[in-house]
């Protein structure tokens, strides 16, 4: 009998291995057929008219084919609020001052490379010396596939592409050109007692190059006070761009939060006129000129009054019901 009984927890043991190593050994043998990466992921240069400047980008085939890798160039647009770029493919790319030095590689045409290897290119940029000064911001994109020979399934080709934002200045000079306002307070201007004040901040940079936000945001009570103040997060806005500022912590809490365009305020109670300030400062310095705006919003019970009311309906549906009643028994 106790034979037996091991003879079962040896199959049992045996049987759990089986099922919780395969699935990982199929996953293993089953890898991604493209899997690139590209660093730098992003990268910001400046470089004058008349000068020159080179910037390596390194890829890398992770994936389980050898590929065929066509560089080519974008320009890209902010999105005009979470500052993601979007890609100006029907446009291709204003920027022609921008080459490969690789002697094997060219834009546009395919190279070769197989599953862990990795490739270093070098871009030479070199504006001419009567060229517009102006941000210029690029994707250096890598489109992948892999040979004819290898497809998938029915025979359907596969492909991935990959990018590296480049954002190049030309300009000769080294003075911070931003030149950030505030151009709208997203909030509601009446709020429920028993919910959130909750808003949102768009900053736009009008200025020749991109630079970081720095400022701060408050609310204040109908008694003047500061009950809570927002620290802006340092994040980058191109030019001519516009962006939704962020916040990484607030005053009120010793704990900082996760980055956020949301800007909320939720005490236990709100109640009467809010005033929800925003400094901004223009070129990303203190102590510099800085844009100012302000908001008023108010609190009042609004569920409270609603939950009354509809009580009071109630009542008197439930009298006149009583009452009809009532009369009929008479």
């Amino acid at each position: 009998m106790n034979r037996i009984i091991r003879t079962i927890l040896l199959a049992t043991i045996v049987l759990l291995n089986l099922y919780l190593v395969l699935p990982i050994s199929l996953a293993s043998a089953q890898s991604a057929p493209i899997d690139l990466s590209v660093s730098p992921p992003t990268e910001y240069i400046q470089v004058a008219p008349g000068k020159s400047i080179s910037h390596t980008v390194t890829i890398e085939q992770h994936g389980s084919l050898p590929l065929r890798i066509t560089p080519s160039i974008v320009d890209f647009a902010s999105d005009g609020e979470t500052g993601q770029p979007v890609l100006q493919f029907e446009k291709g790319s204003s920027f022609r001052y921008l080459k490969i030095k690789n002697p094997d590689v060219q834009l546009g045409q395919p190279f070769s490379l197989n599953p862990g290897q990795k490739k270093q290119i070098v871009f030479q940029i070199e504006p001419p010396s009567e060229a517009v000064q102006g941000e210029f911001p690029l994707t250096l994109l890598f489109t992948a596939q892999p040979p004819t020979e290898n497809t998938i399934g029915t025979g359907s080709q596969v492909s991935g592409m990959v990018g590296s934002n480049l954002v190049v200045l030309v300009s000769t000079g080294q003075t911070d050109k931003g030149k950030l306002v505030l151009e709208k307070i997203r909030a509601p201007r009446l709020v429920d007692s028993f919910g959130s004040l909750a808003f949102s901040l768009l900053a736009k940079n009008n200025g020749r190059n991109a630079t970081t936000a720095s400022g701060s945001a408050t609310i204040t009570n109908w008694q003047n006070q500061i009950v809570a103040e927002y620290t802006f997060y340092p994040d980058m806005i191109l030019a001519q761009t516009s962006r939704l500022l962020r916040h990484g912590q607030s005053v009120e809490s010793d704990a900082a939060d996760n980055i956020t365009a949301d800007f909320k305020y939720k005490p236990a109670f709100l109640i009467g006129p809010y005033t929800i300030t925003a400094s901004l400062n223009e070129n990303g310095l203190e102590n510099q000129s800085q844009s100012l705006l302000s908001i008023r919003v108010f609190a009042f019970p609004f569920s409270l009054l609603i939950v009354t009311l509809l009580g009071v309906v109630l009542y008197f549906c439930y009298r006149f019901l009583v009452l009809h009643a009532s009369s009929k028994n008479d």
